[in-house]
């Protein structure tokens, strides 16, 4: 099976974050180069940083998903979930309930 990179070059936490929020849409993702870290000044950033690899057939999905999760944290505002907390719109899950925002979202203000 033939697989693309869709991200390159972000640290780890926006690796695991990023493969989290493919696989939580199902998309199956692979984080490749993790190994590499330890060489950050050896080699460029880019080839030792962690990627993201999806199945070629899953590609033009992923890279759909990741473009629109930018887009919503670009242009996030607080937001209520329903727990009744009030959350800051760059965070994608309620700190109180743990509840995703995409399944308890109210546009606050």
């Amino acid at each position: 099976m033939t697989h693309r990179c869709v991200l390159r070059g972000g640290g780890p936490a926006e690796a695991h974050l990023t493969a989290d929020w493919l696989r939580r849409n199902g998309v199956e993702v692979q984080i490749r180069g993790e190994a590499l870290q330890g060489l950050f000044g050896l080699l460029p950033y880019r080839d030792a940083a962690p990627s993201l690899w999806v199945a070629e057939v899953d590609a033009e999905r992923a890279r759909a998903l990741i473009e629109a999760a930018a887009q919503q944290v670009a242009e996030a505002r607080p937001w209520a979930c329903r727990c009744g907390e009030q959350v800051d719109g760059h965070f994608g899950s309620c700190w109180s309930c743990g509840r995703d925002r995409g399944f308890s979202q109210d546009q606050a203000g």
